[in-house]
Formats: structure tokens, C-alpha cells, sequence
């Protein structure tokens, strides 16, 4: 992430996602542009690739380890900081709130075939932005709604918003005021107009992509952790049927999920939002895991600890290549000397004539 500012900041790449009539499609860059595969289908998506490679892991996991309810609220807390963050926060989201009160405004760009004039619109205008927005060197016009439409990511139709609808049709002179051959109504030539999702307009705009990111970089990481330790990959080895496979696909998956994460993360860092609001995102990120760790602590910091210990609990026999050597057995964890009975009869018999 901190790479990605600075390069950034030299190079100047970074969009102000903030703005709605930021087109992003002539980038030539592929990781500059939104539409990108990786982005389509892995990074909007990443909570729900982050919780299947989680909870696969999870099941396949071996029970030596901290007890599967621990790992599972881990993962329930995680969900539960991604929903309040994009969804619900006592109403809307914890992103969208802090957009609206930093003084950023829900729009909906309005198409400009429509030819209308600011001064009809002025009636849509709610009383917290009473002005009519345009797009810089552009006549593009956007019409700022109740914050309610932007958290509900939700189209505008005339089946959803009527009274929008309505009023643009009784006030604009471009479309007729029957029904049959007005365009904002559906048709047997075509379908009801749909203009597009309501966005936000500046405001404090804390960068997704880096708190889910990060978030789920850092979660996948935790869980996966203990398989990658040599003596866990041998235990595991050791198991048979598909658990074992499952197990396998699911720490090579959730690998590569970290890796991508990461990577995407950087060129989240390099090409979209400003400083602070990137920045914001990894605190936030960094935080929530950090609080998860403190209310579900993990098992002992030191690998060989925890591994032995665990060893323990599940009952595994650790063999040690040297005890021959030393004439010594290891045992769940425990060095016990081994006695050599023939030295020890022998040493018996010496006694007794002796005496």
C-alpha cells in the first residue's frame, strides 16, 4: 500500500473517485481500469472468495489445532465488520455515513439526449443541496437525491421512483405527456428508461478496497498460518480420504487469494482515491483485525510451542530422528531416558559379587 502512494504521488496516477463523471474506460492501463476481470470477479467479490476458502479450511482442518468455534467467530466477526462497513450502520453503511457527513451529495447523472433544463429540475432538488451539479468542461447535469437512493445501490425506474419520474415527465418539454408515447414508460418498442445507479458526489470517500482487502488478506492469513509450518503440513500428510485433499486445495487456494489480495491492494494504492482516503482504509483494515485478534486471541506466538503442545492434545507421537543417537525417546513432547536393561543387569550381578 505505502508503495503504491508513493508511486502515486510521483507519477500522479491516482483518479479522484469521488467525482461520478470520472470515466475510467480510456485508461489504457489494465489494473487502472475498474472493468478488469480481476476486479470484476475476484476483488468486488473478494469477502465471498475470502469466506469459501476460509470455511473449506476450516472444515478440512485437522482438530489438533484451537477449537474449530474460536476460528468460525473469528470468521463471523470479519463478516460481521464487512457488513457494517457496506451495508448497515444503525441505517446505512459506515462508509456511506461518513460520506455524507464529510458534505458529499447522492447524484444521478442525467442522461444529455434529454435536453433538459436546470430550471425545471429545480422542484427534484431536496433542501439539503439545492443546486444542480455539472460536470466539469461538460454539460453533463446531475441531479443530487436523498442520500437514500446512493445506500440503497438501487436503479431508477418509474416503477421504483415514481414521483421522479412524474415530475420529469410533466415538466420536461422534451417528452410528451401521454403515456403511450412518452419515453420514460414502457412500451411494446421498448422497455421502461432506466438512468443510472445514484453515486456520491465528493464527501470523504474511505477506500473500500483497501479495508476489505486488507481485512481479508489478513484473516485468510491467520487461518491459514498453522498450515504452513513444516511439522503441520506432516501431520497432515499423515491423513487420509478426501479431508486431506480438501485441506490441501483449500491452503494452496486461500495462498494465492492472499497474494491477489495484496496485489490488488497496490494497485488500488497507485491509481484510485486520494491519499488520506487510502490510507484510512489499510487503518481501518488494520484495525478491525487487530480487534478481532484481541477478542479471539490466537494460540502461542511460538511456532514450536504451539505445534508441540498441540501434538500433544491430539495425541500424535512425535518421533525424534536423533533420540537413537542419544539414547533417548521423544514422546508427545517429552524427552524420557531410556534405560538399557542388559547394562543394568550386568551392573546388578557386579554388585552382588561384590558383596
Amino acid at each position: 500500500m505505502l508503495l503504491g502512494i508513493i508511486i502515486s504521488l510521483i507519477f500522479e496516477t491516482s483518479l479522484d473517485t469521488s467525482l461520478p463523471h470520472a470515466h475510467l474506460a480510456e485508461r489504457a492501463y489494465f489494473f487502472a481500469r475498474k472493468s478488469n476481470p480481476l476486479n470484476q470477479l475476484f476483488v468486488k467479490k473478494s469477502w465471498g472468495w475470502t469466506s469459501l476458502v476460509y470455511l473449506l479450511h476450516l472444515a478440512a482442518s485437522p482438530p489438533a489445532r484451537n477449537s474449530r468455534r474460536s476460528r468460525l467467530a473469528v470468521w463471523i466477526l470479519a463478516t460481521a465488520s464487512w457488513l457494517v462497513f457496506t451495508t448497515w450502520f444503525f441505517g446505512a453503511g459506515l462508509g456511506d455515513r461518513v460520506i455524507a457527513l464529510s458534505g458529499g451529495s447522492c447524484v444521478v447523472a442525467l442522461p444529455r439526449e434529454w435536453d433538459l433544463d436546470p430550471e425545471v429540475l429545480q422542484p427534484l432538488l431536496p433542501a439539503e443541496f439545492p443546486e444542480i451539479l455539472t460536470a466539469t468542461n461538460s454539460d453533463q447535469l446531475f441531479l443530487p437525491l436523498s442520500s437514500a437512493f446512493c445506500s440503497l445501490r438501487l436503479p431508477l425506474t418509474p416503477k421504483t421512483h415514481p414521483d421522479l419520474f412524474s415530475l420529469l415527465s410533466s415538466t420536461s418539454l422534451v417528452f410528451p405527456t401521454d403515456p403511450v408515447t412518452n419515453t420514460l414508460h414502457p412500451t411494446s418498442s421498448h422497455p421502461a428508461l432506466e438512468l443510472p445507479i445514484p453515486k456520491w458526489h465528493r464527501g470523504f470517500d474511505i477506500s473500500g478496497h483497501a479495508f476489505l482487502l486488507t481485512l481479508s488478506a489478513l484473516v485468510l492469513a491467520r487461518e491459514l498460518s498453522p498450515s504452513w509450518r513444516r511439522d503441520r503440513l506432516d501431520s497432515v500428510g499423515r491423513a487420509s480420504g478426501w479431508g486431506k485433499w480438501v485441506h490441501a486445495i483449500a491452503t494452496w487456494s486461500g495462498t494465492i487469494f492472499i497474494a491477489l489480495w495484496v496485489w490488488m491492494l497496490t494497485m488500488t494504492a497507485i491509481w484510485f482515491h486520494n491519499t488520506p482516503e487510502k490510507l484510512s482504509g489499510l487503518a481501518l483494515g488494520l484495525g478491525v483485525a487487530t480487534l478481532i485478534n484481541f477478542i479471539i486471541p490466537s494460540t502461542s506466538s511460538l511456532p514450536i510451542l504451539r505445534s508441540r503442545t498441540q501434538a500433544v492434545l491430539a495425541g500424535v507421537t512425535r518421533e525424534d530422528e536423533n533420540a537413537a543417537r542419544r539414547g533417548q525417546v521423544v514422546d508427545e513432547g517429552l524427552i524420557i531416558e531410556e534405560v538399557d536393561e542388559t547394562s543394568t543387569s550386568s551392573t546388578a550381578k557386579g554388585k552382588s559379587k561384590a558383596e
